[in-house]
């Protein structure tokens, strides 16, 4: 199967018409609970875990050993699944109190659908626009919108403005 890249940047559009910001960065812990999900930043996972975060219930669970960049995008990307309708078809899906699995509970396609989802949530591309007449180079824009350089780098490819990046 194939990511619907199209619709997941549409029910992130969605939620970010839902919860307005006027400039970055974006809140994602209040669109999560505004959706009604509750998010623990779990600090008892074992440090080396490859699992960023889940959803269990209305729960986002996200690994609080990660850096806080990181973690936001693990919260945007839950939310993604969430607000995708994802579901898992697998019996050993990783738990709360249980999360050494070492892969998705998703297959790739629906992963990819959540991080696209991610991306155009933490990094609108209003927002992107506004913010490149003030900040020229790609660390200063990172940083405004509290997300790492690699998520702004796929958001400036995404929205087709990398070219006015100097």
């Amino acid at each position: 199967m194939t990511a619907r890249y199209a619709y997941a940047e549409k029910m992130a559009e969605k939620l970010l018409r839902k919860y307005p910001h006027s400039k970055p960065p974006i809140d994602v812990h209040a669109v999560a609970k505004g959706e009604r999900l509750d998010i623990e930043v779990r600090h008892d996972w074992p440090q080396g875990l490859k699992l960023h975060g889940l959803v269990q219930g209305r729960v986002i669970g996200v690994n609080g050993h990660e850096p806080w960049v990181r973690q936001r995008f693990t919260v945007a990307h839950e939310v993604g699944h969430f607000a995708l309708g994802h579901r898992s078809d697998r019996r050993d899906v990783p738990t709360l109190d249980q999360p050494d699995v070492d892969d998705s509970p998703y297959p790739a396609h629906l992963e990819q659908e959540a991080n696209w989802f991610a991306n155009a949530l933490l990094v609108p591309k209003v927002l992107l626009a506004a913010s490149l007449l003030e900040h020229r180079t790609l660390p200063p824009l990172a940083a405004a919108f509290a997300v790492s350089q690699q998520v702004l780098t796929i958001a400036l490819d995404r929205t087709k403005l990398l070219a006015r990046l100097v």
